[in-house]
């Protein structure tokens, strides 16, 4: 363990770039939650005072490295200290950027509520039966969501011009749903009263609207909503009863695309090439993972996979030799750096814990069945990796929901292969649909794995999240440390062993 952990330490150091991430990925969080203080709680802030803060949390981190690494005997001041300085700097233009871009915003909003608005923009997203999103232009307010009356003949890419009264979002005695809005970059809900919409807005949120129509006429409701919801990230609206089930059985985060598709891709055209891998193969998952997003309307989730994805296959590309565990963690500082809200985002962090598990965790295994390997495995690891992330935001865990996802993934796993290419086939030829039935009957086992898992007795167990995730997430690296499969000869383990064998 002391061996394990005395080479990590100094791989930690050797990679200047990682000290770096983590120190500007603490003092961004300490500035976001400055500014929401400030924003929600009339607590009063200054640019002083976040960057004291900013200061304190990254010299308190730096200091527990240099500590670490004085007592195995190795000194680099001269490194930390700059380290210290470029993330204090990063931080201090983050902090600037922020500010501004909010405050404009929110007095921008401030100067249109009560009052009946014209607003023109593209349509991001359908949010719910009669909610869309927004995106406004000319005005510089953000995003807006509309509130749309009846049966609203709307669908996302069109550009729309729609007229209403414009209020500000409102929190509920048990959900802070501005503070929820807010972190989205929604400041203000319009109550539309007329709109006209043309399809000349987003050419690639319309290509999307258009495949999702080319699903429908295949699939009957709900499998068309639930294969669109599977490869493209849209809100589909379901039955309230179909709804239920799906929250009741922990099965609704698998109709949002995510960086799961990302990875099955990627795992495809290993497939496809079979050991006729190289650079061209590493071009080929970096175009087909960006073609796959563009179709899907740039779904936030997406984005964010491809560019982990793509980051990491570039630098192979480029023929540098660098652990995936680094390459995540300077995407994901490069993400929380451009947009540091996005650490509030359920779907980012669980895309993130289970990438980071699948990385790591099966590795330390040694399975000689292909199917548990491939199919078993990757499950159980996303399960138990984004668990503590659940109880996080829910509280409690059911054993059900667990149950649930081992046996839907699978199944889901096929499906997005089997959709992406009858879909494109489809656009060709309509004759095509027919092969539709493939994947209608594995949604329709899917349908059944949500109806039965909602019918059974809830098994939930309460926690307290302040103990639990840290625990469970202390628990797993330490496992990792101690499994994960390393040479006697790796370059770290063996200065390692001389630097801990002085103490023993």
């Amino acid at each position: 363990m002391f061996v394990r952990l005395a080479s990590l330490l100094l791989f930690f150091n050797d990679y200047k770039l990682l000290p770096l991430c983590f120190t500007i990925l603490i003092s961004t969080l300490s500035i976001i939650n400055t500014v929401e203080s400030n924003l929600f709680e009339d607590i009063p802030t200054s640019s002083t005072l976040i960057l004291s803060k900013v200061l304190l949390l990254s010299v308190s981190v730096l200091f527990v490295l240099v500590s670490l690494l004085a007592i195995l005997g190795v000194h680099n001041i001269g490194a930390i200290l700059l380290i210290l300085l470029l993330s204090t700097f990063s931080s201090h233009i983050t902090l600037v950027d922020l500010n501004s871009t909010v405050i404009k915003k929110k007095e921008n909003v401030q100067s249109f509520i009560g009052k009946n608005v014209v607003l023109e923009g593209v349509v991001l997203s359908k949010e719910s039966a009669s909610q869309y999103l927004l995106t406004v232009e000319g005005k510089n307010v953000g995003e807006v969501l509309l509130n749309v009356k009846g049966y609203p003949v709307i669908h996302t890419g069109q550009k729309c011009i729609v007229t209403g009264d414009l209020v500000e979002p409102s929190s509920f005695e048990d959900f802070d749903y501005k503070r929820y809005l807010f972190r989205k970059g929604i400041y203000a809900i319009l109550n539309v009263q007329e709109y006209e919409c043309q399809n000349s807005g987003s050419k690639l949120l319309l290509l999307r609207s258009k495949l999702e129509k080319v699903i429908e006429r295949g699939l009957p409701e709900p499998e068309s909503s639930l294969l669109i919801g599977i490869l493209f990230g849209s809100k589909r609206v379901f039955t309230k009863e179909f709804s239920e089930s799906l929250r009741i059985s922990g099965l609704s985060h698998i109709i949002a695309a995510s960086g799961y598709n990302i990875s099955l891709l990627a795992v495809g055209v290993d497939k496809l090439v079979g050991q006729s891998r190289g650079k061209s193969t590493l071009l080929l998952k970096i175009t087909i993972i960006w073609m796959f997003t563009i179709f899907a309307g740039f779904s936030s989730s997406l984005v964010r996979a491809s560019t982990m994805s793509t980051v990491y296959f570039l630098i192979l590309f480029l023929g540098r030799d660098i652990s995936k565990a680094v390459a995540i963690t300077v995407c994901v500082t490069l993400l929380i750096s451009l947009n540091p809200f996005i650490i509030y985002d359920i779907g980012f962090l669980l895309s993130l814990f289970s990438t980071v598990g699948l990385i790591l965790f099966p590795n330390c295994f040694k399975v000689s069945s292909k199917f548990i390997k491939e199919n078993i495995l990757p499950t159980l690891t996303c399960i138990i990796f984004t668990l503590p992330i659940v109880v996080y935001f829910f509280g409690k865990i059911s054993l059900v929901s667990m149950l649930s996802n081992l046996l839907a993934t699978p199944i889901i796993q096929s499906t997005i292969y089997w959709g992406l290419a009858i879909t494109s086939l489809t656009v060709i030829n309509d004759i095509f649909k027919i092969l539709y039935l493939i994947p209608y009957l594995q949604l329709t086992i899917f349908k059944y794995i949500v109806e039965i898992s909602s019918v059974i007795p809830m098994i939930e167990v309460n926690v307290g999240t302040k103990t639990f995730v840290p625990a469970i997430y202390s628990l797993l690296f330490f496992f990792i440390l101690l499994k994960y499969p390393i040479s006697d000869e790796n370059y770290y383990i063996k200065k390692a062993k001389l630097l801990v064998s002085r103490y023993t």
